[in-house]
């Protein structure tokens, strides 16, 4: 990959931890009386510090996975963007909310709501690579 393109994938990876910092800030914030129906027990407290950087990672790992897939998604542009997101959203996220709801005591609206607000996320991460991302051409 030209280093360019590494730039551009990192920088995409920082932005996308950063939406999902703030995404989850927000909806954390708003979906106190979900969390809270739960069990206490289940949740744990985790520094701020490796909650930033497993969003950077995510962010770095979307991104990443963009650029190298890029040749076999379908479309172009933003489309191209829709598809993948859609796909990491289907394939990637979907299975393990659900392996969450039946397996771990999280209450049904809580996964719910983690399911939707990861469609959501995954379309904009996904219309964002389609968007910012060009590789070189040869």
């Amino acid at each position: 990959m030209h280093s360019s393109l590494q730039l551009r994938v990192l920088q995409l990876g920082v932005v996308f931890g950063v939406i999902l910092y703030l995404v989850n800030f927000i909806a954390a914030d708003t979906m106190n009386t979900l969390y809270a129906a739960a069990d206490m027990d289940i949740w744990i407290d985790i520094s701020p510090l490796w909650v930033l950087l497993s969003y950077f990672v995510t962010g770095l790992l979307f991104a990443l996975g963009y650029a190298n897939f890029y040749n076999g998604i379908p479309g172009r542009g933003l489309h191209k963007g829709l598809q993948y997101g859609f796909w990491i959203w289907m394939v990637g996220a979907t299975p393990v909310f659900f392996l969450i709801l039946t397996n771990i005591l999280v209450p049904a609206e809580v996964v719910i709501a983690w399911i939707i607000m990861g469609f959501f996320v995954n379309i904009i991460f996904g219309l964002l690579c389609g968007w910012l991302y060009r590789p070189h051409k040869k």
